[in-house]
């Protein structure tokens, strides 16, 4: 089989032949200048195709940090209705955007938050079975509010400093509403 190439030298020694004939020049400078044309060629090709590639690469890299700040974890708590009897309270799936805390607070009908009965740290991300230590007894049939809150605005990291009103690791809001969840006690 024959390949058939672009610098096939053959080709190029007859071209060589026929321009040195028609410019009346020696062959060998028609061979350097064929040689010096083609080393420019090939570097205004290798710069487009870099400055494509550069530009490629660059596109890319804006298109996956809009793509990751339009998808980043949005702050969530999934749980149901269980028993308490064991002085435990869990949530299947918390989500958090930040290290914070699964705060379990009493509520009522009008799912205002009370008193704060027990919490749990949370890691930024997918936290599954989140299990919160009750402080106080809660009784069948009492309503509880799981909450997303911060780890900010303390005087210690990793300590929970919360209580009702105040701004250390307060609840976390997405446009104005508290991330919760509310359950009953069984």
């Amino acid at each position: 089989m024959i390949e058939y190439t672009h610098n096939n030298e053959l080709a190029n020694l007859f071209g060589v032949q026929i321009f040195s004939r028609w410019l009346k020049l020696p062959p060998v400078r028609v061979r350097a200048f064929h040689n010096l044309a083609g080393m420019m060629l090939a570097r205004q090709k290798m710069e487009i195709l870099m400055k494509t590639l550069f530009s490629a690469l660059g596109l890319c890299v804006v298109a996956t940090s809009a793509f990751a700040a339009g998808h980043a974890a949005t702050p969530a708590v999934e749980a149901a209705n269980q028993s308490v009897a064991n002085g435990v309270v869990s949530a299947d799936m918390v989500v958090a955007a930040e290290n914070g805390w699964m705060v379990v607070h009493r509520t009522d009908a009008e799912m205002k938050p009370g008193p704060v009965v027990g919490y749990a740290p949370l890691r930024m991300g997918d936290n599954v079975d989140v299990a919160a230590i009750l402080t106080e007894e809660v009784t069948p049939g009492e309503m509880l509010m799981l909450m997303v809150h911060s780890e900010a605005g303390g005087m210690m990291t990793g300590g929970f400093e919360y209580t009702l009103g105040s701004v250390e690791d307060g609840p976390i809001r997405i446009d104005g509403q508290l991330v919760m969840t509310v359950i009953t006690a069984q």
